[in-house]
């Protein structure tokens, strides 16, 4: 049924109609060659221009510069589907794809949004612990993050693996972990660190928060090295220590090593050298827990003799 005919079944007078019609028709502007725009070249350039030119006795052409309307479609027109959505048939009502539409960003959402447990909270520090000594007790996993503020009894230490995360505080509760004599509480944290599509990325790739200078300079000292990433924001510097012509930097997090990395290759000085990712030693699997053997002594036995003895006689029996 046309337009035309649902206004008239509806009640509409055909007069009213049509009237609307014909000032609706009348609107648009016909396509017209009065409505295109021409240029003029001389004569010697006419036998560039087109047969279907018009021409002047002037000697000059004409020449359209309005671009036709077909020249601007694709010649092989390929239906547009956005990512995650499959075609939707016209019989489908708009409510059904409104539905499904939301249950396919909530399932993207879900496989990126990263909001596992894997961050734990250390409690209890003594006030002279530092990132090397917690990164000397924790193992099981690459962590992603590690962060300790000066003068705080607590740290918070974020796993990539949320399964390493909770095997670690099992053996944290099973076994207890002493930092410098003192045993450390380890529990969730309130606030877990999520990790993001571009971060897993970064970690799938082979990236840790450690980084090795392979045949670093003489001038490449530690105190050099600490100035070049003081200003990179939320970084710490675990530790640096040269192994032979190598040069080892352990770092607090993946996402500042990354930073880190390619704020060191923007510098003349370690334009010369190769900068690459090694592997976290916090990675190290969990030291199987060995119980004390408790022997008893094989000392000879002592024998127990009265000492009244040698009072005793016979005859007091």
């Amino acid at each position: 049924m046309s337009l035309r005919q649902a206004l008239v079944a509806g009640g509409c007078p055909i007069d009213k109609v049509n009237v609307l019609i014909e000032s609706n028709l009348s609107s648009i502007a016909p396509r017209n060659p009065s409505n295109t725009a021409y240029t003029t070249v001389s004569g010697d350039m006419a036998g560039d221009a087109t047969s279907s030119s018009p021409y002047h006795p002037s000697g000059c052409v004409q020449i359209n510069l309005s671009p036709l309307f077909k020249e601007f479609r694709p010649r092989h027109p390929t239906p547009f589907v956005s990512r995650g959505y499959s075609p939707v048939s016209k019989r489908e009502s708009l409510f059904e794809c409104e539905d499904k539409a939301v249950q396919v960003l909530q399932e993207e959402v879900a496989d990126h949004s990263g909001n596992q447990y894997r961050t734990l909270l250390f409690a209890g520090l003594p006030l002279s612990v530092t990132l090397l000594d917690l990164t000397e007790v924790i193992r099981g996993g690459q962590l992603l993050q590690i962060s300790l503020r000066d003068g705080d009894k607590y740290a918070r230490v974020s796993f990539l693996d949320p399964v390493a995360a909770e095997r670690f505080l099992m053996h944290s509760e099973q076994n207890g972990i002493f930092i410098k004599g003192h045993k450390v509480s380890v529990v969730w944290n309130d606030r877990q660190l999520s990790l993001t599509p571009h971060l897993a990325h970064r970690t799938a790739s082979g990236a840790t928060r450690n980084l090795m200078i392979r045949y670093c300079k003489k001038y490449m000292t530690d105190e050099s090295i600490r100035e070049d990433l003081d200003h990179i924001h939320n970084l710490q510097i675990v530790s640096i220590h040269h192994s032979g012509p190598h040069c080892a930097i352990s770092l607090s997090s993946v996402q500042g090593a990354t930073a880190a990395r390619s704020c060191m290759y923007t510098r003349q000085k370690y334009k010369s050298v190769r900068i690459e990712f090694y592997p976290d030693e916090c990675a190290q699997p969990i030291p199987e827990w060995q119980p004390k053997d408790y022997h008893m002594s094989k000392s000879p036995c002592i024998e127990i003799r009265n000492r009244f003895e040698v009072f005793l006689d016979d005859s007091d029996e």
